[in-house]
């Protein structure tokens, strides 16, 4: 999403004035890439570590180059969380059966009181 040619780069990483700026770091060889950028522009980085991450078979090698993937955009503050959503609740100890799914729906169908 966040590489230099996607129409989805709303951030505009790696374009416009922001293509020639050399600041990034990325280092595959732990992975078994000859691939080692020691200050780089983002298309000779995060281009082509999502590159290498779609080319890859081994998928212990594969996320971990994601979560340096995830890493470089937190670090440049590409990927902001605004907002999150929280929902509390408190339940006694006595209850039992109780469960609340991913979309925050509570089901009380089998509770029970002990």
């Amino acid at each position: 999403m966040w590489v230099s040619g996607s129409g989805n780069n709303d951030a505009q990483f790696g374009k416009g004035a922001h293509a020639n700026v050399k600041a990034y770091i990325l280092d595959l060889t732990p992975y078994g890439y000859d691939i080692k950028v020691d200050i780089g522009t983002w298309a000779e980085t995060y281009d082509v570590l999502i590159s290498t991450i779609k080319s890859c078979t081994d998928t212990d090698s594969r996320d971990k180059m994601m979560h340096l993937a995830e890493d470089m955009l937190m670090e440049t503050g590409c990927v902001t969380p605004l907002y999150y959503y929280t929902e509390l609740y408190m339940i006694n100890d006595n209850v039992d059966g109780f469960y609340c799914n991913p979309l925050g729906y509570k089901y009380f169908m089998f509770t029970t009181v002990k």
